[in-house]
């Protein structure tokens, strides 16, 4: 009750100094608006994630790159590749498309072999 009468004396000051009425427009736009904060501070969490796998799959792809020196294997594995981003696509069940996935792995895989031929 007591945040209902700031609130309310929040608006009226704001009202008569602005000269703002809030019409249904505005207060639609504002519900978008906090709506599309809340989205995207989600998303950023997201990216958060990803970044923090993104470099634990580093860290392993560098203690992998090693033994496959011992081996005497290529960096690039293409059989292993195939492998990977079949398995990818088996286990999305969307919205993204199997192509946008597989690009984004590409790409992925692109920066661990170059992370692989650095050392």
């Amino acid at each position: 009750m007591v945040i209902t009468k700031r609130l309310l004396l929040l608006a009226t000051v704001l009202i008569a100094f602005f000269g703002f009425v809030a019409t249904p427009q505005t207060r639609e736009r504002a519900r978008i608006e906090s709506d599309l904060a809340k989205w995207r501070s989600e998303i950023d969490g997201v990216d958060r994630k990803i970044v923090e796998l993104l470099n634990r799959r580093a860290e392993y792809v560098l203690k992998l790159s090693p033994l496959k020196q011992q081996l005497g294997s290529e960096v690039r594995d293409p059989g292993r590749e195939a492998i990977v981003l079949g398995k990818l696509k088996k286990a999305s069940a969307g919205p993204l498309p199997d192509e946008s996935l597989e690009d984004i792995y590409q790409a992925i895989m692109g920066a661990m072999r170059d992370l692989q031929s650095r050392e």
